[in-house]
């Protein structure tokens, strides 16, 4: 009956611990498959939402799309490509089409912060590196 105790409180125990690494490893931004924590992450002019499948992305006067599961490497870095839309002030006129590019987005998480960066695959173009944090409220001020 003692022998049968001890198993059942070393089962109970292994399973809490099991649940409290799995809980801690999601809340720094990464799930046990190597992705990045599903979610809403924010910065200084940037709001990040990542889903399964990949990511949305607003800035001030543009948008951005990641049609991939957004994953990680050993090291907690990411590379995957994507869209870039530049956006303008006032009404899109008729017929206007959109300056979608093709974008880099690389970056790494520590923690619960996201440092992104974003290349424009075709011009090489910097259009520059945010820092972001999971759950965070962003600070996005769109232009009009």
């Amino acid at each position: 009956m003692v022998s049968c105790f001890r198993k059942a409180s070393l089962a109970f125990g292994i399973g809490i611990g099991i649940v409290s690494v799995a809980c801690a490893h999601s809340i720094t931004g990464a799930t046990d498959g190597g992705r990045v924590q599903t979610g809403t992450w924010g910065g200084e002019h940037v709001a990040m939402t990542v889903t399964a499948g990949g990511a949305h992305l607003e800035f001030d006067c543009a948008s951005g799309d990641i049609n991939q599961p957004l994953t990680l490497d050993s090291e907690r870095r990411m590379a995957m490509d994507g869209v870039f839309v530049r956006e303008h002030g006032g009404p899109v006129r008729d017929g206007e089409t959109a300056d979608r590019r093709p974008a880099r987005y690389s970056g790494r998480i520590n923690g619960n912060t996201m440092t992104l960066g974003i290349t424009l695959i075709d011009s090489n173009e910097n259009i520059g590196t945010f820092t972001l944090n999971y759950g965070a409220e962003p600070a996005v001020r769109k232009c009009l």
